[in-house]
């Protein structure tokens, strides 16, 4: 099978982004994947920053008025995913998920509503990318998939790390202090701010993503036309930033964390800008009907004109 995405990567794509991989199979992992990194050095940030970009074009399909914008907004989907499940990461699969189970848990009705839009959208992904979107599925359902080096590595650094945890529990051995190199990678964030910041530093971190949640959940319940949908954005790439910070170690690559904390710094503006505004006039039939000036009975009308 030939995965179209990286093959017209270059026609696609020009200019500065590129879709890097080993054409002749020896950059491959323990799993067999080869090393693709897009516009990232690595293939785990690129899922991060399509799956934080995606949102927009789902928010973007509820709001559209013409069905010109949904298409091209339904596109721009298939595009993120098919970049997503190109770079062959679990994340590809795990990261879009939470990024619509965030969605529905606002916005349920509008996506069942969009449930048969999304079955067209599917088909199109695995019509563009069938190897890479197989690939990824298999990592879940292979029977070994709970004993592979990428699960079980990730599994055992959790044994790892407890002693230095509890020797220092409260503001950890401090900031930058863990080397990889001499002790072991990290494959996840949480693990990392916990044993270098302890628990004090790693609620301080959760909090960043989290305060974006509950400051913009107001408005994103409000559903204000003007602004609920960019906060809706925000509340997604925040709940996305908490499940990357599991995955991997996020804060050790620079693009995920700039594109949230861009992402959470417009959300925030968008809120204090709702917060100030007044509300949308509502329109209702019985105002337009009592403002509305009364006709008069034809007879009446007649009557006046023979008069005259």
């Amino acid at each position: 099978m030939t995965n179209v995405f990286t093959t017209w990567s270059d026609k696609l794509l020009p200019g500065p982004f590129e879709v890097v991989q080993d054409g002749g199979g020896m950059g491959l992992d323990s799993l067999g994947r080869r090393w693709i990194g897009g516009p990232a050095a690595y293939g785990l940030e690129a899922v991060g920053m399509l799956a934080m970009a995606m949102p927009i074009a789902i928010v973007g399909i509820i709001g559209s008025p013409t069905r010109r914008r949904r298409i091209l907004y339904g596109l721009a989907i298939v595009v993120l995913l098919a970049g997503m499940f190109a770079t062959q990461r679990k994340t590809a699969l795990i990261a879009p998920v939470a990024v619509i189970a965030t969605l529905a848990y606002f916005r349920r009705r509008e996506l069942l509503m969009l449930a048969p839009f999304g079955l067209v959208v599917g088909v199109m992904v695995a019509a563009v990318s069938p190897s890479a979107v197989h690939n990824v599925v298999a990592q879940f359902t292979r029977s070994d998939a709970g004993s592979v080096a990428t699960t079980s590595e990730r599994a055992a650094d959790y044994d790892a790390i407890r002693p230095d945890l509890f020797t220092h529990l409260v503001f950890g051995r401090g900031f930058g202090s863990y080397n990889h190199a001499s002790y072991r990678i990290l494959d996840s964030e949480i693990l990392t701010r916990s044993i270098e910041t302890g628990i004090l530093g790693l609620a301080a971190f959760l909090l960043i993503p989290i305060s974006v949640i509950l400051v913009a959940r107001k408005t994103v319940s409000a559903r204000d036309p003007r602004w609920a949908p960019a906060a809706l954005c925000g509340v997604s790439a925040a709940v996305c930033m908490l499940v990357l910070a599991t995955l991997y170690d996020v804060m050790a690559v620079p693009h995920v964390p700039c594109v949230f904390l861009y992402l959470a710094g417009l959300t925030v503006a968008v809120v204090g800008l709702g917060s100030e505004a007044e509300p949308p006039p509502e329109r209702h039939e019985h105002t337009a009907r009592v403002h509305r000036r009364p006709q008069r009975p034809v007879h009446v009308v007649r009557e006046r004109v023979r008069t005259g």
